[in-house]
């Protein structure tokens, strides 16, 4: 195990041995959870133009009075269903009830859906709940302002529906309960983004067209913008009028139109200064509340449902005092900007930009370290100077010539002399000495220990810079050889997390679970077998995320230069706790 020296230098730094080997996809937004999709019912809502269709999935304690009818099949099932379901939900549009017609009865398996979306998984298994599965249609007048949805009536239909509505494919909430009383939609014809129910715990969470954030880390100061394209015409003209879709010949010149019109109204400021930040990536973006993620391939995407994700960033040279953005697209829907401001020690912090609150303004009053200085490795034990070896294979040939002496005076019965025995014990001790002092130490296990800490500290420390050149220099201190190259190509492509629009991943902790090592034969050195787990986390588009990963793996470490470092390592396992 450890020492607790050792313990404490892994875990309270941003050490990164496995930036390179962390998975390239994090996921899971901060969400509330609902267990609407695990109700006894699911409906879900299809709003068009012209027609509503409602696909109710009836099972569990809802359809337990047809239970012995569900393994024979629709043909027994259908007669004895009552007429409340054959009916429906019930549906009004201003006012007026909407007749429904059954298009279809089945009995199917109960289909299987994400715990956190409701989104529908691949495949329902042969073990899984048999269910009835009802598809309605309700003829939606011309024009109709609003729609309201309720539950089937009369008593044999009185059971919880978890639901979720769409506006001609877009969805307009997330999966909730349809509460008891029922719920009103707002229909916007021109455009469904702005469809909303009344009730306000049926809204998607990622409701608003335009949302900005902003990140501050030792090296680096990030601005992330999402937006809808088709709400950033009134501002700049992306040539979206009259269509349906983005194709994906028209996306690369779009994409180039939204970061050119950003990059112009640029108001970031740093430490009161009117900076300039680069544009580091800009991508479509896949928005659920599961995950968001770069839509790569690249395809064809609805235009009312368009999102896409933009990050500038800015180098500086230490955590820096303060920082703003000043935001002004506001029009007559766009009233409220989500906002957040992420430091490396409070996470994301939520804010509402409005027309009279502008401002989005972080001033650094952390009062801890936000990065540990580099570790001072203690040197290699430097080896026996060369003189002494000479000397011990001098006194050893010395010690052989007068053995060889004496036995040849003793061969003629002469009398070895005082000086004679005297010269030979100096002789030996001078060899015995000189070969101890000049033979190669052991290292020991707590001493191995506590170098590899100390160096993959260091490693990691180095990949907190944003600069290549410092990176690079920075990492030569602890890793050499061919391995000086692998890590920094590795890490680097390891760092961006492509799939979440170029965020990086930061390793808040490592703790050493085990550690073996022994000394390298006739050499200074020695080799680690080690397990550690890496927690690390990426900040993005607002959220934080955390995940833990276990790996097994060995290394060699050896004295380059008079100082030690890494010059091999093979990984073993990785496994995501």
């Amino acid at each position: 195990m450890p020492s607790r020296r050792a313990k404490l230098r892994l875990a309270g730094v941003g050490l990164l041995l496995c930036f390179f080997l962390l998975p390239g996809r994090v996921g899971a937004d901060a969400i509330a959870k609902t267990r609407a999709m695990a109700a006894p019912a699911i409906a879900e809502i299809f709003v068009e133009p012209a027609a509503v269709k409602v696909e109710l999935e009836i099972g569990g304690r809802a359809a337990s009075r047809w239970r012995p009818l569900l393994d024979g099949g629709v043909e027994q099932l259908a007669p004895v269903l009552p007429e409340s379901l054959r009916r429906g939900l019930v549906l009004e549009a201003n006012g007026v009830r909407l007749d429904s017609r059954l298009v279809a009865v089945e009995v199917r398996r109960r289909v299987p859906r994400d715990e956190v979306s409701g989104e529908p998984l691949p495949g329902a298994g042969d073990d899984a709940e048999r269910v009835i599965f009802l598809v309605h249609e309700y003829p939606l007048p011309e024009r109709s302002p609003s729609l309201t949805v309720g539950h089937p009536e009369g008593d044999e239909a009185r059971f919880e529906i978890g639901f979720i509505t769409y506006h001609r494919d877009l969805p307009v909430m997330d999966f909730r309960y349809l509460p008891a009383r029922g719920a009103t939609l707002d229909l916007d014809r021109s455009d469904p983004w702005y469809s909303r129910f009344r009730h306000r715990n049926l809204r998607r969470q990622f409701d608003s067209p335009l949302s900005t954030y902003l990140y501050l880390e030792p090296y680096e100061v990030r601005h992330e913008i999402v937006v809808r394209p088709v709400d950033l015409e009134e501002w700049v003209d992306l040539g979206l009028a009259g269509r349906a879709t983005i194709p994906v010949d028209a996306q690369s010149e779009l994409l180039r139109r939204v970061a050119e019109f950003f990059t112009e109204r640029n108001t970031l400021r740093v430490d009161g200064r009117l900076v300039t930040p680069t544009l580091d990536r800009i991508h479509f973006l896949r928005r659920t509340l599961r995950q968001s993620t770069v839509i790569d391939p690249p395809e064809e995407i609805d235009t009312a449902s368009a999102l896409l994700g933009a990050i500038f960033s800015y180098p500086t040279s230490g955590l820096p005092q303060e920082a703003s953005i000043t935001w002004d697209l506001f029009n007559s829907r766009i009233r409220r900007v989500p906002a957040a401001i992420a430091d490396p020690v409070t996470g994301p912090v939520p804010y509402i930009l409005a027309p009279n609150a502008e401002l989005l303004e972080w001033r650094n009053s952390l009062r801890v370290p936000v990065l540990p200085p580099m570790v001072v490795v203690e040197p290699p034990p430097a080896p026996g100077p060369k003189v002494l070896a000479i000397f011990a294979w001098i006194g050893a040939v010395g010690f052989g010539l007068l053995v060889l002496r004496s036995a040849s005076l003793a061969l003629r019965g002469q009398a070895l002399r005082p000086w004679t025995m005297v010269t030979a014990l100096a002789l030996v001790a001078m060899t015995t000495g000189s070969f101890a002092a000049a033979r190669t130490p052991e290292v020991g296990a707590e001493t191995s220990q506590e170098i590899l800490s100390s160096l993959l500290h260091n490693v990691y420390l180095a990949f907190a810079f944003r600069d290549e050149s410092t990176i690079y220099d920075t990492l030569e201190q602890s890793v050499t050889g061919e391995l000086l190259t692998q890590t920094y190509l590795e890490t680097q492509r390891g760092l961006v997390l492509a799939n979440q629009g170029g965020a990086r991943v930061n390793v808040k902790e490592v703790e050493l679970i085990r550690s073996e090592s022994r000394d390298l034969p006739g050499e200074l050195g020695f080799v680690a077998r080690a397990i550690w787990n890496v927690s690390g986390s990426v900040g993005h588009w607002g959220h934080l995320h955390t995940r833990t990963n276990q790996y097994q793996a060995e290394l060699t470490v050896k004295p380059v230069e008079g100082a030690w470092r890494i010059t091999r390592l093979e990984l073993w396992s990785e496994e995501r706790l």
